[in-house]
């Protein structure tokens, strides 16, 4: 008899959906019934990379071979889930299977999961999409009711693709751009950047300069007490003709900068971000973009995922870009030295969040059917041809910036460097 099988994100997923149907004998990984065959992913799967023809080794990073943009990819299985991979492949593989149900998350990820899985396993049989946006068992069985079409599916998909392949060109092109370029002298010096890594990046240092450039001054607010029929309340004065001042963000319509009638407060340094606070930041990062649309566009979605915030942070640290003191968060003279050499060479698009509002508000376009995938990626590849085509013909022996100057002299010439 022939039989569906149901792939979800993970195995909580499935076991969920087992339940909620019915009439399943669980196996090793994967449930079975007279109609169904179920198992799950564990995340994802498989990534992209580069056809081998394209692919350049490390010591090969250099402008020469850049920008990398290859005509397809191809997936590769991610070693620490090989077994799971294997396992589905095998079930799309059974004769008796005619239909397959993503049960994935319901979302631009959970599309791409199953989409690169389909692919590795060329399978070949009609694909339905059960959406979920509940897990409770009456949502399950009314989601299998209303199982969704492939075709409907496709946008979606497209869009998925286009985030994953966007990710990976300006990733690889950015990062051995700027390795290639600091390698320069000699040497080789791994300069990784990324989509979300290194604005993420460019957050806590931004943080880091505000605090070493912060100078305490006294403010004073103008308070006073009232009385009411329903008791006391405590009122605060205020300048009603206040205007932000963008040179001076202390500035508030409550503070007062010379002696008033209230008691004198020093002005609090903001504080250093700990992993809690960085994690809220990347999901707020919306908020830090000036453009309405853009900011609209990453309302809900900030820089990563809740999935991948904890790695990207965790990247930070690996390569040195970030340390841990304490519970704290400090930036390096790497992540120094990287934000000098961005913004020197006004590769913009790395240093903040506008570039995944941008992406975001076009991947929202693509999955209404209001802009097509070739349309996406040649844009960005005519971006990632920009980036590398900054650093390669940037000409000076010297990124400006703002370095500081060592107290001690060299001991060979006597002078004193700046860095």
């Amino acid at each position: 008899m022939p039989k569906a099988l149901i792939i979800a994100e993970k195995p909580s997923v499935a076991a969920d959906i087992a339940r909620a149907l019915g009439g399943f004998t669980k196996h090793d990984e994967y449930f079975e019934s007279e109609q169904y065959v179920l198992s799950s992913a564990v995340g994802h799967l498989l990534e992209i990379a580069a056809p081998e023809e394209y692919e350049v080794k490390r010591g090969k990073w250099s402008f020469a071979h850049l920008p990398v943009i290859p005509p397809r990819f191809d997936l590769l299985p991610i070693a620490k889930s090989a077994t799971r991979l294997k396992l589905l492949s095998k079930l799309i593989k059974r004769k008796d299977i005619n239909t397959l149900i993503n049960a994935c998350d319901a979302g631009r990820e959970g599309e791409l999961i199953f989409r690169y899985i389909a692919q590795h396993a060329k399978a070949k049989q009609t694909v339905q999409r059960l959406w979920l946006q509940s897990m409770t068992p009456q949502a399950i069985q009314d989601g299998f009711a209303r199982l969704r079409s492939d075709s409907e599916m496709q946008p979606l998909a497209d869009a998925a693709r286009c985030r994953s392949e966007a990710d990976w060109l300006v990733g690889i092109n950015g990062t051995r751009a700027m390795t290639a370029f600091n390698s320069k002298g000699g040497g080789f010096f791994l300069t990784t950047v990324g989509r979300v890594q290194t604005p993420t990046l460019s957050v806590v240092v931004e943080r880091e300069e505000k605090i070493r450039r912060f100078v305490p001054r006294d403010y004073w607010e103008v308070k006073a007490e009232f009385v009411s029929a329903a008791g006391f309340y405590e009122g605060r004065w205020f300048d009603p003709k206040f205007k932000k001042n963008e040179f001076d963000p202390e500035q508030r319509d409550s503070r007062l900068w010379s002696e008033a009638a209230a008691d004198s407060i020093v002005a609090a340094c903001r504080a250093r971000y700990n992993e809690a606070t960085l994690l809220s930041a990347m999901e707020g990062a919306g908020k830090l973009v000036e453009d309405d649309e853009l900011r609209a566009a990453m309302e809900t979605k900030g820089l990563g995922t809740p999935a991948t915030r904890a790695a990207i942070i965790e990247g930070l640290l690996t390569e040195k870009y970030l340390i841990r003191e304490g519970r704290e968060l400090l930036p390096t003279a790497k992540a120094f030295q990287l934000m000098t050499l961005l913004r020197g060479l006004n590769v913009k698009e790395l240093t903040a969040a506008e570039l995944t509002g941008e992406w975001e508000s076009k991947l929202t376009q693509m999955e209404h059917g209001q802009l097509t995938r070739d349309t996406f990626m040649r844009e960005i590849a005519q971006m990632t041809q920009l980036i590398v085509k900054r650093a390669k013909e940037y000409d000076s022996d010297t990124i400006p910036g703002d370095y500081a100057t060592l107290s001690t002299p060299c001991p060979h010439c006597g002078n004193q460097p700046a860095i």
